[in-house]
C-alpha cells in the first residue's frame, strides 16, 4: 500500500467538505518509527461526528478496502479500522471546535503542503 498517496488521497477528501476541520496523523508514523508492517493512525476532527459515522465515501476511495472495523475507543468515540490491500489504517472520528476553517488545516507528512496543528488546537 502506497500510504503516501493513500493519505494524499484522504486529505483531498477533507479538504472538499465543510466538516472537516483536520487530519491528524499520530501512532509509529507520527512519531517516525514505522516499520514495513506499521498501519497509520489517523485522527479525524469533524463538526459533524454523526454524519462521518454513517457515511462511507469518505474512507471507500483510499483504494483497495477489503473490510471495515465499526468500533468504538476506550472514551466511546467512534473508530473505523481500514483493512486495505498491503495496509491499513486507523481512524478515529473526534468533535472539532468551530473555528474558521482556513485555520486548522492539515495534510499527510510527505505530501504537499505539510501544514499541521497541535491536537490541542483542535479538540473540544
Amino acid at each position: 500500500m502506497d500510504y503516501g498517496r493513500t493519505l494524499e488521497a484522504l486529505a483531498e477528501w477533507a479538504d472538499s467538505g465543510e466538516d472537516v476541520r483536520a487530519l491528524v496523523l499520530t501512532g509509529s508514523a507520527a512519531a517516525g518509527t514505522e516499520h514495513a508492517l506499521s498501519d497509520r493512525d489517523i485522527e479525524v476532527f469533524t463538526t459533524d461526528v454523526p454524519a462521518l459515522v454513517v457515511h462511507q465515501s469518505w474512507w471507500s476511495g483510499l483504494g483497495n478496502v477489503l473490510v471495515v472495523e465499526r468500533l468504538q475507543d476506550g472514551e466511546g468515540n467512534p473508530t473505523r479500522l481500514a483493512y486495505c490491500a498491503g495496509g491499513k489504517i486507523d481512524f478515529t472520528v473526534l468533535p472539532a471546535r468551530q473555528p474558521v476553517r482556513s485555520q486548522l488545516r492539515t495534510t499527510v507528512p510527505g505530501a504537499a503542503g505539510q501544514r499541521w496543528r497541535r491536537r490541542d488546537d483542535i479538540a473540544e
